[in-house]
C-alpha cells in the first residue's frame, strides 16, 4: 500500500532527502562532465577550430564527422535548395586531402579545395 505523506515516518523522510541529495549530485556531477569533454577533436584537431575556418571560405559552410571518420564539408548553393558535401581524409603524409568526387585532382578547383589548402595551412593533423 502506498503510505500518504502524513502517515510517512521521519525515516521515511529521511531516506526520500537522502536519495534526492543523491540523486542531486550524481546529475550535478554528469553536467560538470559534460562541460569538460563537450569539445570534438578529429585526428588531434578540435571541430571547432575546423567549423571557423570553413566559415572563412564561406559563411554557410560547416564541417561534420561522418560514421566512417571522414571529415565532410557540407555547404548549400547559392539559392539555398542543393545541398553539397565532399570528404576530406588525412594523407600519407599528415595533410588533409579531399576525396575524388568524380574528376581527376586538380581539374576543376572549388571552394573545398580552398578549405584544404587553408586548414593544412593552420593545423598539424596526428
Amino acid at each position: 500500500m502506498i503510505k500518504s505523506l502524513q502517515q510517512c515516518s521521519g525515516k521515511d523522510r529521511y531516506m526520500s532527502n537522502l536519495i534526492k541529495q543523491i540523486i542531486a549530485s550524481i546529475l550535478e556531477s554528469l553536467k560538470d562532465q559534460g562541460t569538460n569533454n563537450s569539445e570534438v577533436y578529429w585526428h588531434g584537431v578540435s571541430l571547432s577550430d575546423l567549423n571557423s575556418t570553413a566559415k572563412e571560405v564561406r559563411s554557410r559552410y560547416f564541417v561534420k564527422i561522418d560514421e566512417s571518420d571522414f571529415l565532410v564539408l557540407h555547404w548549400t548553393s547559392n539559392s539555398g535548395k542543393t545541398f553539397y558535401k565532399t570528404q576530406c581524409v588525412i594523407g600519407i603524409d599528415g595533410k588533409l586531402r579531399r576525396m575524388p568526387q568524380g574528376y581527376y585532382p586538380n581539374q576543376w578547383r572549388d571552394d573545398a579545395d580552398r578549405f584544404v589548402e587553408m586548414v593544412n595551412e593552420k593545423f598539424l593533423f596526428e
